[in-house]
């Protein structure tokens, strides 16, 4: 996945998306939905 490399490849740990099942194979990043995020404040 071309976008997999370019967040790798930049360093970035933390992504946030609506469709977290498309990152779930990838465990060097950490996918989170905005609910998720705002479940953590």
């Amino acid at each position: 996945m071309q976008l997999v490399a370019t967040v790798l490849s930049n360093g970035v740990e933390r992504i946030y998306t609506y469709n977290k099942s498309d990152f779930e194979q990838f465990t060097e990043i950490e996918a989170l939905t905005p609910e998720e995020v705002l479940q953590m404040r």
